[in-house]
């Protein structure tokens, strides 16, 4: 199975003003879907969570679950840090 870190890790401004986490791969990003992400519906939501999962079942790459994470920070106006 390909590995389920992401060669660029997801910084974002998750829990306030200057309070950036580092989500590094699949199943981290998945774990803040469930339980840190501030809405839980929407079309970019439910994909990206979709998408990690069928990442974690070898179904799709890793990269397709990074792109869909950041697409679901965009639609819940979350601040992705770009380095």
């Amino acid at each position: 199975m390909e590995s389920q870190y992401w060669k660029s890790p997801v910084e974002l401004e998750l829990h306030g003003t200057g309070k950036y986490r580092t989500v590094t791969g699949t199943k981290h990003a998945a774990e803040c879907l469930l339980t840190l992400w501030p809405i839980d519906e929407g079309r970019a939501y439910n994909e990206a969570l979709s998408d990690c999962l069928a990442a974690l079942d070898g179904e799709k790459p890793p990269e397709a679950a990074r792109n869909a994470f950041i697409r679901a920070a965009a639609e819940a106006h979350i601040y992705v840090r770009q380095k």
